[in-house]
C-alpha cells in the first residue's frame, strides 16, 4: 500500500481527472482497507487541528445511499469497506473533523435524523434491508428496492413520512399532540402509536396496509378503513377502490426473513421473495404463477426456500446470475 499514491488518486477522483480504469483499480484498493490502513493514510495529527467544514446530513446521506446502492447486501464485510472508502473520499475533499465523525457513525444501518428543515430520502437495493430511526424514536424497517422520504424535523400538525416505492414496517413513536402519518401514492395512514406494514411496489396491483399492534385509519379520497391487529386494507390502483384485504399473517415478518403463505398464488409468493432476497424470477409457463403456495419459512436461505417451493409446485429452476429461470416439470394442474 502506498498512502501518498492513494491520496493523490482520491484528489484526482474528486476533480474528475481520474480515468475509468484507474477508478476501478482505486476501488479495488479501497475495498481492502482496514481501520489501521486509514490511520496511516490520514494520520490524526493531520486532521485533528483542521478547522471543521460543515457537511450537512443530506450530503452525508447522499454519499451513504450512492455507496450502498452498489453493494450486495449479503456481504457485510464488503459493505463496511465501501463505507470506509466513501469516507476516505470525504476526508480528501472536505478535510474536516465532521467527515471523520461520519466515518465513525455511519457503520450502523440506523440513521438518526438531525435537526434541519429539510427532507431525507433513504433507499435500499434489491435484497437489502435497512433500519431508519427518526428523531421521535419512530423506527422504520425498509425492505429491498424501497424509497422512503422523511423530514429532518417534524413540523406542522402531523409527523409525516412518505413511501415512494417498496415496503416498510413502522413502529411509530408516541406523541398524542402530533399524530403520526404515513403517505403512499394517494393513500394516507393516520396513527397515534402503533406498528404496521405498508407495501406499494410499482408492479403491485395496489397498495396495502397491515396492522401488527394498535389501530390505524387508512384513507383514500373521502373513504376510510379502520384497521386493527391482524387486519389488512387494500387500495386498488385500477379503480381506486378501498377495501379490506386478506389477513396478512404476521405483518413485517419479512424483516426477519420469515414468510407465511396460506394459499397465495406462486406469482404473489415470488414477488414477496424477490424484494427480500434480491433475485428476479422468470417463469416461462405462466400457468405456474397461479399454483397455490401453503408454507412457512423462518430464517431459511434463498436456496432452501426455492428448493421447497419447487417440490411443492412441481417445477424446475436454474440460476443465471441474479435471475432464476422457472419451468414446469409436468403439465400445469392445480395442487390439491
Amino acid at each position: 500500500m502506498d498512502p501518498q499514491h492513494i491520496r493523490h488518486q482520491l484528489r484526482q477522483l474528486s476533480t474528475g481527472m481520474l480515468s475509468e480504469a484507474d477508478q476501478q483499480v482505486l476501488r479495488e484498493r479501497l475495498e481492502q482497507l482496514e481501520p489501521a490502513d486509514l490511520d496511516i493514510i490520514f494520520p490524526e495529527k493531520e486532521w485533528a487541528e483542521t478547522v471543521p467544514c460543515h457537511i450537512s446530513p443530506i450530503e452525508q446521506q447522499t454519499v451513504y445511499s450512492s455507496i450502498m446502492a452498489q453493494v450486495r447486501p449479503s456481504s457485510r464485510v464488503v459493505r463496511m469497506r465501501w463505507l470506509r472508502a466513501a469516507c476516505a473520499l470525504l476526508l480528501i475533499t472536505a478535510g474536516s473533523i465532521t467527515a471523520m465523525l461520519l466515518w465513525r457513525n455511519v457503520q450502523t444501518d440506523q440513521v438518526r435524523v438531525a435537526a434541519a428543515a429539510r427532507s431525507l430520502t433513504f433507499s435500499t437495493g434489491a435484497g437489502e434491508h435497512r433500519l431508519v430511526t427518526l428523531s421521535d424514536k419512530t423506527r422504520i424497517w425498509m425492505n429491498g428496492a424501497t424509497v422512503l422520504e422523511v423530514p429532518e424535523v417534524f413540523t406542522g400538525d402531523y409527523r409525516t413520512v412518505r413511501l415512494h416505492e417498496g415496503e416498510i414496517f413502522i413502529e411509530a413513536g408516541i406523541d398524542p399532540g402530533k399524530p403520526f402519518r404515513a403517505v403512499m401514492d394517494s393513500v394516507t395512514v393516520d396513527v397515534l402509536g402503533t406498528s404496521f406494514n405498508m407495501r406499494n411496489y410499482h408492479t403491485d396491483p395496489g397498495a396495502s396496509v397491515s396492522v401488527a399492534t394498535g389501530k390505524v385509519a387508512m384513507r383514500h379520497s373521502n373513504r376510510s378503513l379502520i384497521l386493527t391487529p391482524g387486519k389488512t386494507g387494500f387500495w386498488s390502483k385500477y379503480d381506486g377502490s378501498l377495501m379490506h384485504g386478506k389477513p396478512a399473517g404476521k405483518p413485517g415478518s419479512w424483516k426477519q426473513r420469515e414468510f407465511y403463505f396460506d394459499g397465495e398464488p406462486l406469482g404473489e409468493a415470488l414477488a414477496i421473495l424477490e424484494h427480500s432476497f434480491g433475485y428476479r424470477y422468470h417463469v416461462k409457463d405462466k400457468r405456474l404463477l397461479m399454483r397455490p403456495v401453503k408454507a412457512a419459512f423462518r430464517d431459511q436461505s434463498h436456496a432452501d426456500v426455492l428448493r421447497i417451493l419447487a417440490a411443492m409446485g412441481r417445477f424446475r429452476y436454474e440460476q443465471r446470475d441474479s435471475t432464476i429461470i422457472i419451468t414446469a416439470n409436468t403439465p400445469a394442474t392445480p395442487i390439491h
